[in-house]
């Protein structure tokens, strides 16, 4: 069942531009302000000039009823807003009913038509003071996360940058910031995974070394590690890139494909990183294994030995994981980088035979389906963003909603386990969303992670 949800997850990506197209027969009575239309080119009573439009007032949904048309074709991904389900328009025939205190006989749909009615929302509104207060709280959360995040990558970059100089002492730093963050994550059972600001080229390196540690430890802790496997696994993830040191800036710089040679070289990397630290004292020994076998893969077609399955250290395998998946949200060309939602459907589909499919299973859990930064089309035809997952149940995340009337420091936040019924229709490029809705929603072009715990700001 995980696996069908997930192939169907990825197909709508593969299909978004089929999407963009697709039309359906819709019943006139579901029609509704803000639904592109399309008309048939025969038909011998179009009340209208054109053939294709969105319905700018109920006057439209008028002349189309008294047109005697009974059915139009919608196109959703035009559309401002989804047409009424049946569940809504049943809903709203009661409303209207109870509002014009009607006989017995129940309204009919042609006498509902002609009426003004308000759009029902899926969502309760909260006060404008609940909705500032939410996003005033929203804002200091994520500045004391980034706060802390940066401090930490900072405290990473002055580690590499003296580690040869000083290693022991380098790795006597590193150690305690990994100790610290580990007592958070066991501190807090709920723990976010939150959206950091973007941050310049030339950090790269840093911000990847800090990601994959953090996001290896979500993992292992969800894993059920011991406290003190996962300082293994948090150290060993930080440093699992510290043998690129030896290979030369043009293979490590270069965009187009590597040749045979320079993969060869390339791909020496993790034995470069157990010879730098079988040198350093105070390095845990059990982490070197990490360094050495996160780009093994359980099919045997990783490097540089070619092990398979058990015979790659548990704790790699997680690293493995979190590696990929930042890799394909951040890539060195920006215009490649996934979403967090496309990076989950693709390690899914096209490199579950490469990785631990427990693990991975239990990484997408994780991180929702819908992970942190997503954009996503609701099925009432609201645009969102996920600000946090839902771990009981990653399919209704808690979204950030676009409102066109309401200003953006007083967004609503909506959590869909409070209405099941609606449904996340799909995740959508940030570059795809019309310009409000972008500069609404400011989906971040750079991804980072941060362990967000209450009293991560005192540490």
């Amino acid at each position: 069942m995980f696996g069908k949800l997930y192939n169907k997850l990825t197909r709508l990506f593969e299909l978004e531009d089929e999407l963009v197209l697709r039309k359906v027969e819709t019943p006139i009575y579901r029609l509704r302000t803000g639904v592109f239309i399309e008309l048939d080119d025969n038909l011998p009573n179009n009340p209208f000039l054109r053939k294709s439009f969105i319905i700018s007032s109920h006057k439209d949904i008028v002349k189309l009823k008294k047109s005697k048309i009974k059915v139009v074709k919608v196109i959703p991904a035009k559309s401002e807003v989804f047409p009424y389900t049946e569940q809504q328009y049943q809903l709203l025939l009661e409303k209207q009913k109870k509002k014009n205190h009607t006989k017995e006989n129940q309204d009919t749909i042609e006498e509902l038509e002609e009426t003004e009615t308000e759009d029902p929302l899926p969502y309760i509104i909260p006060s404008k003071e609940e909705r500032k207060k939410q996003q005033k709280e929203r804002k200091r959360d994520i500045q004391r996360c980034e706060k802390q995040y940066k401090k930490n990558v900072d405290k990473v970059k002055n580690v590499m940058n003296t580690f040869r100089a000083r290693p022991a002492e380098a790795i006597e730093e590193v150690t305690e910031m990994i100790d610290e963050t580990v007592i958070n994550l066991l501190a807090e059972t709920d723990v976010a995974v939150n959206v950091m600001n973007e941050h310049s080229q030339d950090e790269n390196a840093y911000f990847h070394h800090m990601n994959v540690s953090v996001l290896s430890l979500l993992l292992g802790k969800n894993y059920g590690l011991e406290e003190e496997e996962l300082k293994t696994l948090g150290i060993g993830a930080l440093f699992h890139d510290i043998g690129k040191e030896k290979v030369a800036g043009p293979i490590l710089n270069k965009t187009t494909p590597l040749t045979t040679a320079e993969f060869e070289i390339y791909s020496r990397h993790p034995i470069y990183g157990r010879d730098i630290l079988d040198k350093v004292d105070n390095f845990p020994k059990k982490a070197i294994d990490i360094v050495v076998q996160h780009h093994e893969k359980v099919d045997g077609s990783g490097y540089p030995k070619g092990l398979k399955a058990d015979e790659i250290n548990v704790l790699a395998k997680i690293t493995s994981i979190a590696n990929i998946y930042d890799n394909l949200c951040n890539n060195h060309d920006i215009s490649l980088s996934l979403t967090p939602s496309e990076a989950v459907a693709k390690m899914f589909n096209h490199q579950k035979d490469e990785l631990d499919d427990v693990l991975l299973e239990m990484f997408i859990k994780c991180l929702g389906v819908y992970p942190p930064a997503t954009i996503v089309l609701l099925s009432d035809g609201s645009y969102g963003m996920v600000i946090s997952v839902n771990a009981e149940d990653s399919l209704h995340p808690k979204v950030i909603l676009y409102n066109k009337d309401i200003p953006k420091e007083e967004a609503i936040i909506f959590d869909m386990l409070d209405n099941k019924e609606i449904k996340i229709e799909k995740a959508i490029r940030p570059a795809k969303l019309p310009e409000d809705v972008y500069n609404y929603l400011s989906p971040r072009k750079v991804i980072n992670y941060s362990i967000d715990t209450p009293n991560s700001d005192n540490k």
